[in-house]
């Protein structure tokens, strides 16, 4: 059963609005908790949100090919 939330949810580790990302996803608190990028992040083992800089943008990691990209995947990052 769908809910609505009257445009208020947000993710609980990097509050993204729901507007931003590509889905909900389970987290340590619960089912759709977490945006779907932190839901991948909780489910292979993290245990908070991406690290951001000072204007709120996840920090790039280098990848295996050395092309710099957020860890999260976030849309407001890309």
């Amino acid at each position: 059963m769908r809910r609505c939330d009257g445009g208020s949810w947000r993710c609980m580790w990097c509050s993204a609005k729901a507007s931003e990302t590509s889905g909900k996803g389970p987290g340590p608190d619960g089912p759709g908790t977490l945006c779907s990028a932190c839901s991948g992040r909780y489910r292979s083992g993290h245990t908070g949100p991406p690290q951001q800089d000072e204007e709120g943008r996840c920090i790039a990691l280098p990848t295996k090919i050395g092309i710099y990209a957020c860890s999260a995947k976030h849309m407001c990052c890309m």
